[in-house]
């Protein structure tokens, strides 16, 4: 009986003992090569998300921090504001000053920044990149802001005390013409007589106001300044008088009054400045405070990161 038999197949040249001596440590080292480069990637992501959740964290828990200083500061600048406006004496109105503390975040990287809040962050890239100019834009603000407001402050303080200044001078040279005006000419017309006591009668007014109301640069405009000048100004149009002590005394009263209207134009002017001060603090926090919400409750580090 004949039997049949499957000749066997050749052998294959690439599975052998002398191929696989040389394959399997060759895989293995190649598997090992590509685990490395995987953890090492995968160690240096792990560090960015690390580096980037840190940065976004700080942002977050800072910006809150910079409330109290700004609100206070705010309502330092308004309270100022109130103060100018309400002011009766020349001299400067003092200010407190309070630091912001912004410097630290203002000075991040801006490429770090990108990196945390841009690039590596989920959310709408638009917005994301919005909400981060926000948030570089309003820091720098604040950080040449608190700057500006102490030039302004030092700029009113050195304003207030030269009008006071100049005022002191113009009631120097008063005091002395007004003794001129009384005691000049030994004979006077009926109508400078009449004249004279109506400047004396506003004299003793303008004393009696300013015991009960000290240092009240309003009362002396009010209630000296402006009576004697009408009064001289009447005096003038009835007899064209040309008399160089009314003259000289007439003009000095004009410039005591124009340092009077040139102290309350400061004052307003600069409470109006300091009153706009208070309200771009706030805002600026509330930009801020907008800008972190949003990164914070609407966006979060990429699993894989650059």
């Amino acid at each position: 009986m004949l039997l049949l038999t499957k000749p066997p197949l050749p052998p294959n040249p690439f599975w052998n003992d002398d191929v696989l001596k040389y394959l399997i440590p060759t895989v293995v080292t190649l598997v090992v090569f590509i685990l490395g480069l995987f953890a090492g990637w995968f160690n240096a992501n792990s560090q960015r998300r690390r580096r980037y959740k840190q940065l976004r964290g700080l942002f977050a828990t800072w910006i809150p921090n910079l409330e109290a200083p700004i609100n206070t500061f705010s309502a330092n600048c308004v309270d100022f504001s109130q103060r100018l406006l309400a002011s009766e004496s020349l001299s400067a109105e003092s200010m407190a000053f309070i630091p912001l503390n912004a410097e630290k975040l203002a000075g991040m990287d801006i490429q770090e920044l990108m990196k945390a809040f841009l690039y590596n962050s989920t959310g709408d890239q638009h917005q994301n990149n919005q909400q981060l100019y926000y948030i570089i834009s309003n820091l720098d603000y604040l950080v040449n802001l608190g700057p500006e407001i102490s030039a302004k402050y030092e700029e009113h303080y050195k304003s207030a005390n030269l009008l006071l200044k100049e005022w002191n001078i113009a009631f120097t040279k008063l005091s002395d013409l007004q003794g001129k005006v009384f005691t000049n000419q030994p004979v006077k017309s009926p109508a400078r007589v009449a004249m004279e006591e109506r400047l004396r009668a506003n004299i003793f007014a303008w004393s009696a106001a300013l015991r009960a109301h000290p240092q009240n640069t309003r009362v002396t405009y009010e209630q000296l300044l402006v009576p004697n000048i009408e009064e001289l100004q009447r005096y003038f149009n009835l007899i064209h008088s040309e008399e160089p002590d009314l003259i000289d005394f007439n003009a000095e009263l004009h410039n005591a009054a124009i340092v009077f209207r040139q102290w309350r134009a400061g004052h307003e002017g600069y409470a109006t400045i300091f009153t706009n001060y208070g309200i771009k603090l706030r805002n600026c926090f509330h930009k801020l405070e907008e800008s972190i919400t949003h990164f914070s409750q609407g966006t979060q580090v990429k699993w894989f990161t650059t």
